[in-house]
């Protein structure tokens, strides 16, 4: 039945009070989907937070002060997951692997191998 929201002919046949329902609905639909979504990049990235109180609020590894952006430029200046471990003894390749999926969940490519 969803699939009908998104067909104009079906938007068409309706009055102007359950039209604006449908697109309210259609609207609710796609901000639950939104918020979904978030929910899951901060879970599948746990070791990455954002607290207002650390950082004023830039997503750093979960129990130090070390901003996820910092891991991801030593990444794209070439280091790779164990040199950044060796320089940033608090941190682990799991949480250098955390900034990589972040990173990936926040530009759009959720779905990674």
């Amino acid at each position: 039945m969803e699939t009908e929201y998104f067909c104009p002919h079906f938007f068409a046949s309706l009055s102007d009070s359950l039209r604006r329902d449908a697109w309210k609905r259609t609207n609710d639909l796609r901000r639950i989907r939104r918020m979904l979504h978030f929910r899951d990049i901060m879970n599948r990235c746990d070791p990455i937070v954002s607290d207002s109180k650390v950082l004023r609020g830039k997503p750093c590894i979960k129990g130090t002060r070390i901003p996820a952006a910092l891991v991801l430029g030593y990444l794209a200046a070439g280091r790779d997951a164990e040199a950044i471990a060796a320089e940033l003894p608090d941190l682990t390749e799991r949480d250098v692997r955390a900034c990589l999926r972040y990173a990936c969940d926040l530009a759009g490519g959720g779905d990674r191998p």
